[in-house]
């Protein structure tokens, strides 16, 4: 397992070399002083900073997503928006044509013959002179 590109021998050998270059009470010494340090880093206004940062780089691909999404919401919006003045337009033109019935098309068939319930004979037949059989 390596980490920061050292592996476990590396990093013992690291140590072995602070060991005899340092006294154990400078050893200390010095992570109290970078503890502190890290500790004074970690609670200033310019790694606030560069945290907010750093996670609004991280959300920008999904907040640029979103954003695009929108401007085709605002474009779908705008079509239908014309689509009701359109329409509002012609009702204002005929008022009456929402309450009107369309027109019944015009179905003449020249094709097929006249259907027997309307014949004149069928008519004639059961009419109220002629008593039915």
């Amino acid at each position: 397992m390596e980490f920061l590109g050292v592996g476990p021998l590396e990093f013992l050998f690291i140590l072995l070399i602070v060991v005899l270059l340092f006294s154990p009470k400078d050893i200390a010494k010095g992570a109290r002083s970078v503890g502190r340090t890290l500790n004074r880093v970690y609670k200033s206004e310019n790694y606030r900073i560069l945290q907010k940062t750093s996670q609004e780089l991280r959300n920008l691909p999904q907040r640029l997503a979103r954003e695009a999404n929108l401007d085709e919401l605002e474009s779908q919006l705008k079509n239908e928006a014309q689509q009701v003045s359109s329409a509002v337009r012609s009702t204002a033109e005929n008022p009456f044509q929402a309450w009107t019935p369309p027109p019944a098309p015009e179905t003449e068939n020249r094709i097929a013959p006249p259907s027997a319930s309307q014949s004149p004979k069928s008519t004639e037949a059961s009419g109220p002179d002629r008593p039915s059989a």
